[in-house]
């Protein structure tokens, strides 16, 4: 393969992985959002609900860079 069109196509990727980036952040933030009201309608605390939002969903950026890491092997 030329090496302008290996340069092009690691571009391309790249520029891809970025958007998928902020794709993924903002699905994630809207999933734990989501996991706040539920709790917030239940009656805790802005605080509180935020808390238990954050322990039920888990790690996010472990699960942002897995994400990435797999599209990177793609």
């Amino acid at each position: 393969m030329p090496v302008w069109l290996t340069r092009l196509l690691l571009r391309a990727r790249a520029t891809l992985s970025r958007g998928h980036d902020h794709a993924l952040r903002d699905e994630l933030q809207l999933h734990l959002r989501l996991i706040e009201e539920e709790y917030a309608d239940k009656g805790l605390t802005p605080d509180a609900a935020r808390q238990h939002a954050r322990r039920e969903f888990g790690n996010a950026t472990a699960f942002q860079e897995a994400s990435l890491a797999l599209l990177r092997c793609e």
